[in-house]
């Protein structure tokens, strides 16, 4: 599998294990497909067929769709032959939006700096949290800052 230079750079930096509020937290969220069709909560997650904690992400995100299926998820894709993620995707049924982004035009914008990053996005559209990477011992971080988003409350 070929992969561009800010990936392999991206790949090669030590992911931070919980939320953050630097880079994009605070600005309004770039525009992503699906986005412009929701009016609430979104969860953005960019990921790759190549990175091991998106493997570990990708049951969790179906949980947390389940669990709040007023959130709107989209999974944005980077690798650069789409066939790698469909194999990725195979038997997972997935219950959020899968958007493919190969050129990395969508991970420019959001400044994305590992993988995989996750970006929550407030009902106006504003970046709220952002965190590079996934942590299973950080699930209920994760969760209690998705949950304060959709009722409303700072996280």
């Amino acid at each position: 599998m070929k992969m561009s230079p800010w990936l392999l750079a991206a790949s090669l930096l030590i992911c931070l294990p919980s939320w953050s509020e630097t880079g994009m937290v605070g600005k309004p969220a770039p525009k992503v497909p699906g986005l412009e069709q929701t009016s609430g909560p979104v969860l953005i997650d960019f990921w790759a067929s190549w990175c091991g904690p998106c493997q570990e992400s990708f049951p969790w995100m179906n949980q947390l769709k389940t669990t709040y299926p007023e959130l709107t998820i989209i999974a944005v894709n980077l690798d650069e032959d789409r066939a790698d993620a469909q194999k990725f995707l195979a038997g997972k049924n997935i219950q959020f939006d899968i958007v493919y982004d190969s050129a990395g035009a969508l991970a420019e914008q959001f400044q994305v700096d590992g993988m995989p990053s996750s970006y929550l996005v407030n009902a106006d559209g504003v970046i709220i949290e952002q965190h590079t990477g996934f942590f299973s011992d950080k699930i209920p971080a994760y969760e209690a800052s998705v949950e304060a988003l959709l009722h409303n409350e700072a996280p």
